[in-house]
């Protein structure tokens, strides 16, 4: 496993996320199919990309292992954006693409928006959940977040 996560750490440099990601996704899917880390099909620069996917927001982390880490260790030698990119799993952080989204959901709710401006700032979770699930996962959160709250405050109750 040492030598794994130094390995990977050639191609990046976020000790911390392949510690996290050795340690979670890997090892559990390791567990999963009684295999030991040299019958890993995925090599560390894989892991290194899908890491780096992570960490610049172009998909998320459950995305990620739950998905794209099945389909990397069964295509080894696929780039990870690629494959990312082919199975629609990036996510969309375009305000153009996002903001139409936010919009209908804060119309379907006007209750929920005027809790909101009365204190109860913990519905912004709920607008992003709406989002998301109209989004399919594809919106990526703290766009999403920013421009709800920005709606949201500039919204007359």
């Amino acid at each position: 496993m040492a030598t794994f996560f130094v390995q990977t750490a050639f191609y990046i440099k976020q000790y911390k996320a392949i510690s996290n990601w050795l340690m979670g996704p890997v090892k559990s899917w390791l567990n999963e199919h009684n295999l030991d880390l040299d019958q890993f099909a995925l090599r560390p620069k894989g892991l290194a990309d899908m890491i780096s996917l992570v960490a610049s927001d172009k998909i998320s982390f459950s995305a990620a292992s739950q998905q794209l880490l099945p389909l990397m260790v069964a295509h080894p030698d696929a780039v990870a954006a690629e494959l990312a990119e082919k199975h629609q799993l990036l996510q969309e952080g375009d305000a153009d693409l996002i903001t139409p989204i936010v919009t209908a959901v804060i119309e379907a709710f006007p209750q929920k928006v005027a809790e909101y401006q009365k204190g109860r700032k913990g519905l912004l979770g709920f607008f992003v959940g709406e989002v998301m699930k109209r989004s399919k996962g594809k919106a990526e959160p703290k766009k999403t977040n920013e421009l709800i709250r920005k709606r949201l405050d500039n919204t007359s109750s």
